[in-house]
């Protein structure tokens, strides 16, 4: 072999060898993530999700939500009461938007400081969020904000990264229960009755046989001896007391202490009634619901209390004391009768 074949065969190899070497590498790199979908191919499969699952600070899951039909979720941990559905649809809406800002840490000593560390940890930052479907299962930690949007890692994945939109996950089961909990209208009203749970009840009614009953005002049927009832503005209702009135928690009826309860009916234009019964313990306001015509109300209140607003709750059980004008005080009966002290003028 001559000198000039061997140095060309030599050349040849060493290309060879340096262009195998640079594919190699290639293969190596990672890809740059930046703008790619964070959950590739959840836009299509939104309407797959049979469970939302939330945990955080434990392994067991803090809310549980279960898709029953479309276009309806429950919420396991309140007996599969309705869950709140444009929530729900936020929530999925921005994890199949979400996309990668940035790479983060793959370090564990880190985790913390973005929130996506593990959320069986008792303090952990952040919440993981669990897509279930037949198909597959989906986990992800949702952490802190920062960054120009949320701190993320898919569970059992070491790569944290930044996401944009920004994922907010709240973790009270409270806080996804559909709200909407009745509306009656009070012009639809003829007749309210409270039987308080101490003290003496009443009766509001007004007359059901004008041509406009609607625009009746309402009258006290027994007034109290020695008192007189207020006007009609104090005897009426306000008319936000009965409209839309939202529950802020739900509960098994059997779980609340209905022992001494005020119960008010609602007696509608229409004939339908209402039967509302209430309880305060602690801080805590509790109703329950019947309807006489409303069988979608009675579906969803039937062995459920909810809790609703303080105020909310006052409006509804008004004392007898609110529909009567005050009782006129001892200085005020003094000012009335009490002589002049003024010496009287003398007259020519």
């Amino acid at each position: 072999m001559t000198t000039r074949r061997f140095i060309l065969l030599l050349a040849t190899s060493l290309i060879v060898i340096a262009g195998a070497m640079y594919l190699s590498s290639l293969r190596h790199l990672d890809r740059d993530p930046r703008g790619e979908a964070f959950l590739s191919g959840l836009t299509t499969q939104l309407d797959s999700i049979t469970d939302i699952r939330l945990r955080k600070g434990g392994s067991v899951p803090l809310l549980t939500l279960h898709r029953n039909e479309p276009g309806h979720w429950s919420i396991a941990e309140r007996d599969n009461y309705p869950a709140d559905l444009s929530k729900v649809r936020r929530l999925l809406l921005a994890l199949s938007d979400a996309k990668v800002v940035e790479e983060k840490t793959s370090n564990p000593a880190n985790y913390a400081r973005l929130g996506v560390e593990d959320p069986q940890n008792a303090a952990a930052g952040g919440v993981e969020v669990t897509l279930q479907s037949p198909a597959k299962s989906v986990s992800v930690i949702i952490g802190r904000m920062g960054g120009g949007g949320s701190y993320v890692r898919r569970n059992g994945e070491a790569k944290s990264f930044v996401v944009d939109p920004a994922i907010s996950v709240d973790t009270g089961v409270r806080d996804w229960i559909d709200t909407r909990l009745f509306d009656i209208a009070l012009d639809k009203i003829q007749r309210i009755q409270l039987k308080p749970a101490e003290g003496t009840g009443y009766t509001l009614s007004r007359t059901a046989d004008l041509k406009n009953p609607a625009a009746a005002p309402f009258k006290l049927d027994v007034v109290p001896p020695g008192r007189e009832a207020g006007d009609a503005a104090t005897l009426a209702p306000s008319p936000t007391t009965f409209n839309a009135i939202p529950a802020d928690d739900v509960a098994a009826a059997s779980s609340i202490d209905f022992a001494k309860p005020a119960v008010l009916n609602i007696a509608m234009l229409d004939g339908s009634t209402y039967a509302i019964t209430g309880t305060v313990i602690a801080d805590k306001h509790w109703i329950t619901l019947t309807a006489s015509k409303d069988e979608a109300l009675n579906a969803r209140s039937r062995g459920r209390a909810f809790e609703i607003a303080g105020y909310r709750y006052d409006a509804l059980f008004r004392p007898l004391e609110q529909l009567l004008k005050p009782r006129p005080t001892p200085n005020s009966a003094k000012s009335v009768s009490a002589p002049s002290s003024k010496p009287a003028l003398k007259h020519p």
